[in-house]
């Protein structure tokens, strides 16, 4: 919802906002991606890179090509 209003306020066209709403729902895939990832995100503690997953998300999401 934060990312549809975010989008909406700085004026994205319908496609790139689906985009971007998709983006945000999916990017946790990441932290499927690997035990520790997963391990550190339900500790809740904050250790390291807690984002990793968001970009290990984005690459296993990522279209080539796509300019998201």
């Amino acid at each position: 919802m934060i990312a549809s209003r975010i989008a909406e306020h700085i004026g994205l066209e319908e496609g790139p906002r689906q985009v971007l709403v998709y983006s945000a729902l999916l990017h946790d895939i990441g932290a499927a991606s690997s035990w520790s990832e997963k391990k550190k995100l339900q500790s809740f503690k904050v250790v390291g890179d807690v984002y990793h997953h968001a970009e290990a998300g984005y690459e296993r999401l990522k279209i080539p090509g796509n300019l998201v």
